[in-house]
C-alpha cells in the first residue's frame, strides 16, 4: 500500500493500522436472473423479493414481493423468511430464520441464491491534516483519528464515537456529517441523557395528535426530521432498555411507526452514536443489547482524552482564544496549561480559558490569570507566577486563590453573579456558597 508522491506526509505516517470490516455477497446462481449479485455491507440488511423496492428484485414468478432478509448480525450473516408463500430454503432444508455460512446456497422459487463471507480491510494512515472539520490536533493520536475519519465519512456506515466527557464526541459527529454525502442535509442530535425517560420513544419516533394523555398535537420524531441526513444519538449508553429493542427495528427496517399512528413511515438516515459509557461492557453484563451494539459499532472511534495528546494544547489554546478574540497568552502560562490533568478535557480548557479572558481583562492572559481551582486541578507553579509578576501567588493557600479567583472574575463580569459562575465554570449555587464563605456576597 503506498500514499501518492504528491502527499506531504510526515515521516511516521508511514506506519498505518487496519481496521477490517465484515461483509458478503449473495449471487443468483440459478433462475431468470443468474448472474446478479448484491453486496451484504456491514451492519446492514438486504431483502429479496418480487417487488422493485427490494435490494434483490427477481423476475422469479415464484418468488413473493418481499420474500426474504439477510441481516448482518454479531455472530453472521442471518436469513428470515418473511411469510412468503412458497417459503425459503437453506441448503435443502426450510427455514424460518438461521444462519449462513461460506458457500450456503438458499432457494426461494425457482431461483438459488449462492452466499461467499468477505472482509473489507480499510488502510488507515495517519492524517497530514491538523484537523478534521470542527476537531483540531497535531498528536499522532489526534491525526490517526482524522485519518480513519477520513476515510469512512463518506460511507454510509454506522459509527459509534467513544471517549471521556468533554473531549469533542458531538464535534466530531458534526464533522463527519459535514464531510459525508449528507451534508448540507439535516443533522438531528438526540441526546438519551436529557431527553425524559417518558417521552424518549416520542421524542424518538414522534406521535399523533390524541395518542397519549396531554398529545395535544401531532410530533414529528427525530428519525423523520433526519430524513435524509444524520441523525446524531449522544450518551447512547443512557438508552432506555425498553427502548433498545424498538430502535434496533427502525434500523434495521429502515422505518419508523409514530406513537398512535396505523401506518409505519419509511426514514433514509445515518446513524453516528456517541458515548462515555464503556459499552462492551454493558453488553457483557446484559445491560445493553448485542445486536444493537453491533448495528451501531459497525466502526469504532475512540477519542484519546487531552492528557494523553499534551501536544495538542497549544494548538488548541491558539485557537479558543482567537475565537475570544483575545491577545493571547505568555509562555509560562501556556506552560502551566500544558501541565494541567485536564479531566473535562477540551470542555474544562475552554472554561478555563473563558475565566482567564475575564480576568486579564483585555491583557496577554500570565499564570495569574488562570486561577486554576480546586486541589484536583492546582499545579500553578510559584515560579512561573513570580516569572511572570503575575499578582504574586506564591505562598498563597489553595482557599486564598480560590477567594481571589472569584473576586476578579465577579468584577470582571461586572459584579454579575451568573455570569461570573458561567465563567468560573460552576454552578450559580456553589459560587453563591463560596461568596458567602470567603465574604464576598456583602
Amino acid at each position: 500500500m503506498t500514499r501518492p508522491e504528491t502527499e506531504k506526509i510526515p515521516a511516521e505516517s508511514l506506519e498505518y493500522s487496519t481496521v477490517t470490516l465484515q461483509c458478503g455477497r449473495l449471487v443468483v446462481a440459478e433462475g431468470p436472473d443468474a448472474g446478479r449479485s448484491v453486496r451484504l455491507a456491514p451492519g446492514a440488511q438486504v431483502k429479496v423479493g418480487k417487488g422493485s423496492a427490494n435490494d434483490l428484485a427477481l423476475t422469479d414468478g415464484a418468488v413473493s414481493a418481499e420474500h426474504l432478509v439477510i441481516r448482518h448480525r454479531p455472530d453472521g450473516f442471518v436469513v428470515q423468511d418473511l411469510g412468503s408463500t412458497n417459503g425459503t430454503f437453506l441448503d435443502g432444508v426450510r427455514v424460518t430464520e438461521a444462519f449462513l455460512g461460506p458457500g450456503s446456497r438458499v432457494r426461494l422459487g425457482r431461483t438459488s441464491l449462492d452466499f461467499a463471507p468477505e472482509t473489507d480491510e480499510l488502510v488507515i494512515f495517519p492524517s497530514a491534516s491538523e484537523r478534521f472539520g470542527q476537531l483540531l490536533g497535531k498528536s499522532r493520536k489526534m491525526r490517526q483519528v482524522f485519518g480513519l475519519l477520513e476515510r469512512v465519512a463518506a460511507a454510509e456506515l454506522a459509527i459509534l464515537i467513544e471517549g471521556e466527557t468533554g473531549c469533542g464526541k458531538e464535534l466530531a459527529a458534526r464533522s463527519i456529517h459535514e464531510a459525508s454525502p449528507r451534508a448540507g442535509r439535516p443533522y438531528v442530535v438526540f441526546d438519551c441523557a436529557r431527553a425524559s425517560r417518558e417521552f424518549m420513544e416520542s421524542e424518538l419516533f414522534g406521535h399523533e395528535k390524541g395518542a397519549f394523555t396531554g398529545a395535544t398535537d401531532k410530533r414529528t420524531g427525530a428519525f423523520e426530521t433526519a430524513h435524509g441526513g444524520t441523525l446524531f444519538i449522544d450518551e447512547l449508553g443512557e438508552l432506555a432498555p425498553e427502548l433498545q429493542p424498538k430502535l434496533l427495528r427502525a434500523l434495521e427496517e429502515r422505518e419508523v411507526r409514530p406513537l398512535g399512528s396505523t401506518r409505519s413511515r419509511q426514514v433514509d438516515v445515518r446513524i453516528v452514536a456517541a458515548t462515555n459509557r464503556d459499552l462492551a461492557a454493558m453488553v457483557r453484563e446484559g445491560r445493553f443489547r448485542e445486536d444493537l451494539y453491533f448495528r451501531l459499532a459497525v466502526v469504532s472511534v475512540k477519542l484519546p482524552p487531552l492528557r494523553e495528546r499534551r501536544d495538542d494544547v497549544p494548538l488548541l489554546v491558539q485557537h479558543l482564544l482567537s475565537v475570544r478574540r483575545s491577545p493571547g497568552v505568555t509562555p509560562e502560562a501556556l506552560a502551566v496549561l500544558a501541565g494541567q490533568p485536564w479531566r473535562g478535557n477540551v470542555r474544562e480548557l475552554a472554561n478555563v480559558l473563558d475565566r482567564a479572558v475575564a480576568i486579564a481583562a483585555g491583557e496577554t492572559i500570565r499564570p495569574g490569570h488562570l486561577m486554576l481551582l480546586g486541589a484536583a486541578t492546582q499545579v500553578v507553579p510559584p515560579q512561573a507566577a513570580a516569572a511572570s509578576g503575575a499578582g504574586g501567588l506564591a505562598g498563597l493557600t489553595m482557599e486564598e486563590i480560590e477567594r481571589e479567583a472569584i473576586r476578579q472574575t465577579f468584577a470582571a463580569c461586572g459584579n454579575n453573579k451568573a455570569a461570573t459562575a458561567r465563567s468560573l465554570g460552576i454552578a450559580s449555587s456553589t459560587l453563591f456558597e463560596k461568596m458567602k464563605k470567603f465574604g464576598l456576597d456583602r
